[in-house]
């Protein structure tokens, strides 16, 4: 009888101290002062981050915008898709090129998107000036590209 109160105990020792390892490693995970923790679904809001990496608005501007066509999207040189929102272009929506790639999106969508990113949406394309030797965007340096950060 003596044995089994004593592999009893044994076993309620080892359970404690997994579930305490088990809490500390989830608690470990959850800090907020962890920079590779994923954002919180209900913390993101529709303004961008003081960290954002994408474009500046004022480099976005320079992309150019047009009225879409039917006419001139069926002929397969154009997409009909916007591919960030998922919906069809329209008659007469302003749309945007990305003037690297060539592929074009609703101008509210890219320009939402081109805030927090610094890539075309559809091929990932980097859309930072490169450095001289490289093509790049006319009149833009990569210190004017991209998004300032907060000061810390």
């Amino acid at each position: 009888m003596r044995d089994a109160y004593s592999i009893l105990a044994y076993v309620l020792v080892i359970l404690l101290v997994a579930l305490w390892l088990l809490f500390v490693f989830c608690k470990c995970c959850q800090s907020p002062s962890s920079s590779s923790s994923p954002p919180r679904w209900d913390n993101i809001s529709a303004t961008p981050r003081s960290t954002s990496y994408g474009l500046r608005t004022s480099v976005v501007e320079t992309f150019p915008k047009f009225a879409y066509s039917e006419a001139e999207g069926r002929g397969g040189a154009m997409a009909s898709e916007c591919v960030v929102c998922l919906g069809t272009f329209e008659e007469n929506e302003t749309l945007r090129l990305i003037p690297k790639c060539g592929h074009v999106f609703h101008a509210q969508c890219v320009d939402a998107w081109l805030i927090w990113h610094a890539t075309c949406p559809y091929c990932r394309a980097n859309l930072l000036p490169q450095p001289a030797g490289l093509p790049s965007h006319p009149g833009v340096t990569i210190w004017n590209a991209i998004r300032p950060r907060a000061a810390a």
